[in-house]
């Protein structure tokens, strides 16, 4: 007799257990750090941590190649080029959701970290892309950054500003259409504002293909841009241009000028086919390579170190010279000299730059390198999709499940779990969770 009460009342307490149990897994909200038997752990997709935003649906790294690197610096303008059908708009065929390319960014290696960039151009139709990113380069290290597309919601982040550093005072891509003719059309991309107009009789179709973009065609008799009245005045300078010459037929036809005497210029040298450089007390560096051969180059100068040093196609051709540089007023000119009369460019100027610094002959190495040859400089690598990543949680098959409040809220209705709020790590209202209930 007392054998068979302790079995009966061992069974009952068992059953009055499995009842509480089930009243609490209904009633109550579920505490997913608890889990019992009947609880299964499943999987939820989210975007991956080292992806840059929710809505960018494809991405490819750009490798900058280090054997055409020869400085190392945190803050580097690289010219990104290249001529793609995945970078047309959809309505082209391509992957690119914005008509003016606004779903084009640029990241960190890290795949987060947004990039200054400046877009100089985009193609919807074609692909074309024509950028400038800065981003830290190494000579010893290939330098991993990313390119991000097709976003149908992203708004405009480029920038022109934010991608030259304080040391540039004037960028002049000259791509703009000089033909209007409006004071300021030539647009400088520097914080410093030194715009240039378009003089004299220059027109729409004075605008021609360059080295990296548009470029302005300078006829030899009249064309020049006037930066402004006062340009940039430096203590120390370096300045570059692209130019490919139609014709030497004038001695000293000069290609960017501050002024005369008082001041300095590039120039033809005399009626020879090179250049030189010369400024104040008479101070001429003088080049050897023959220029006149319808093919462009890179000319660079730079002074203020106590050495006037010119450069072609980044080569030191002169360092002979001494300081030229003074503060002097007047205009600035683009394809002719603003103290002589009669000494036009004839020929094609393309992106022009001054620095109030001497930059390196490194730096001067990796700026020709990057824009004479975008396609040995920088590789665009094998494109990823936004990919997943594995978010475990432990479901109920019970009802209505809440998770403590640090954590996403699951709803269940007729066997399907979804989240009821938008979480961190992309996870998203409404995704859909498969469980299995036992």
């Amino acid at each position: 007799m007392r054998k068979t009460f302790r079995r009966k009342t061992t069974t009952f307490l068992f059953a009055f257990l499995l009842i509480i149990q089930a009243i609490i897994g209904i009633f109550l909200p579920f505490d997913f750090s608890f889990k019992p038997p009947y609880l299964e752990t499943q999987e939820a997709s989210a975007a991956s941590e080292s992806w840059y935003g929710s809505n960018y649906a494809y991405r490819r790294a750009i490798t900058i190649n280090s054997n055409q690197v020869a400085t190392t610096t945190d803050a580097f303008p690289v010219l990104a080029t290249t001529t793609q059908n995945y970078l047309k708009t959809a309505t082209n065929g391509g992957k690119v959701q914005s008509d003016s390319g606004h779903d084009i960014v640029f990241t960190d290696s890290d795949g987060q970290t947004l990039l200054n960039y400046e877009r100089e151009k985009y193609s919807s139709s074609t692909g074309e892309i024509v950028y400038w990113i800065n981003t830290s380069i190494s000579s010893t290290t290939d330098k991993v950054i990313y390119m991000y597309y097709g976003n149908g919601s992203a708004t405009d982040q480029a920038t022109t500003t934010g991608v030259w550093d304080d040391n540039f005072v004037m960028v002049q891509h000259l791509q703009e259409d000089p033909g209007p003719g409006g004071a300021g059309e030539i647009v400088d991309s520097t914080q410093y504002g030194n715009d240039g107009t378009a003089e004299a009789s220059m027109e729409t179709n004075d605008l021609v293909a360059g080295q990296i973009d548009g470029s302005l065609d300078f006829d030899g008799d009249n064309d020049y841009v006037d930066v402004s009245d006062s340009g940039p005045t430096v203590n120390e300078i370096t300045v570059a241009a692209w130019f490919k010459v139609n014709a030497f037929n004038v001695d000293f036809q000069t290609i960017i000028a501050k002024g005369e005497s008082s001041s300095w210029r590039i120039a033809r040298s005399v009626a020879t086919n090179t250049l030189e450089v010369s400024g104040i007390s008479a101070s001429t560096a003088s080049g050897n390579t023959d220029v006149n051969d319808g093919e462009w180059h890179h000319v660079v100068i730079t002074d203020g170190d106590g050495t006037l040093t010119l450069y072609i196609d980044s080569i030191s051709e002169d360092t002979s010279g001494t300081n030229i540089i003074q503060q002097s007023v007047g205009p600035f000119c683009i394809g002719q000299n603003p103290d002589a009369s009669n000494r036009y460019f004839n020929g094609t100027i393309d992106e022009v730059r001054i620095s109030n610094i001497v930059r390196s002959a490194q730096w001067i190495a990796t700026e020709y390198n990057n824009q004479s040859d975008v396609a040995n400089f920088i590789s665009f690598e094998t494109e990823e999709d936004k990919p997943t990543e594995n978010v475990f949680y432990s479901i109920s098959p019970y009802g209505t499940g809440n998770i403590s409040n640090d954590s996403p809220n699951i709803t269940i209705t007729n066997g399907v779990a979804t989240l009821t709020q938008a979480q961190t790590g992309n996870i998203g209202a409404g995704v859909e969770i498969e469980y299995n209930s036992t």
